[in-house]
């Protein structure tokens, strides 16, 4: 049951920053944020499984540092420089706060998790309303 309920919040936070991003026509859509947390909360389990089920004595933090190096190693990738600006850093930091969320899923903090994922909502949409603001 308490995997069903971390899939079921992992793919709603997803779904609700995807769909901002999306919805303005970004590059982290609602497919590639369910499956960014996703994947992480996979990890999550994991890593729990590996140390409780089987025994084997790891370090509790390593799976997700590595899943935070990953995921900014992708979202360098996303950070590109013309025209003397860059582009794509709001993608790469949303790419961080879905791993953060996912990882907090993982360690079973729901609320905190879906109260990053209305923060994280809030920040990627506050801009938006400034700037069609200063338009008019």
């Amino acid at each position: 049951m308490n995997y069903f309920m971390m899939i079921s919040v992992a793919c709603l936070c997803g779904f609700i920053i995807g769909h901002e991003r999306q919805k303005y026509d970004k590059g982290i859509g609602h497919r590639s944020s369910i499956l960014v947390i996703l994947s992480i909360v996979v990890f999550m389990i994991i890593n729990e499984k590996l140390s409780l089920k089987y025994g084997i004595r790891i370090d509790a933090a390593r799976i997700p540092s590595y899943c935070i190096m990953s995921v900014s190693f992708i979202g360098s990738g996303l950070i590109i420089y013309k025209h003397s600006s860059f582009n794509g850093i709001t993608s790469a930091t949303t790419l961080l706060a879905l791993v953060a969320i996912g990882m907090l899923i993982g360690m079973y903090e729901y609320v905190l998790s879906i109260v990053t994922t209305i923060i994280v909502y809030g920040v990627l949409t506050s801009k938006k309303k400034h700037t069609e603001e200063d338009k008019e």
